[in-house]
């Protein structure tokens, strides 16, 4: 459903906010973000959240996601992420059967 269409969406939720409520959505750990990081997502616009996740993320963004934050939508970037955790997982899996 397109997010705009949905009833339980605030129409004037900041992007940060919305990205917040996806990840949750989606189940990913908030855990590792300080609780400052989360409330400055809760107010911030997309450049604002672009800007706190680099400086608040280890080891820096990929190219590839910070453009996938400049032109997705929240939805779109918490699925991707999704998808990206479990194929990290599948690999791991399939690296520790090959070393034992």
């Amino acid at each position: 459903m397109d997010p705009k269409d949905d009833p339980n969406v605030d129409p004037s939720e900041t992007f940060g906010a919305a990205l917040l409520r996806c990840f949750a959505e989606e189940g990913l750990p908030l855990s590792t973000m300080s609780y400052a990081t989360i409330q400055e997502l809760k107010a911030a616009d997309r450049a604002a959240a672009i800007r706190i996740l680099r400086s608040s993320t280890a080891g820096g963004l990929s190219y590839a996601f910070i453009q996938r934050l400049k032109e997705d939508s929240p939805e779109r970037i918490a699925e991707r992420l999704v998808m990206e955790y479990r194929l990290a997982s599948q690999q791991m899996t399939m690296m520790m059967l090959f070393m034992f």
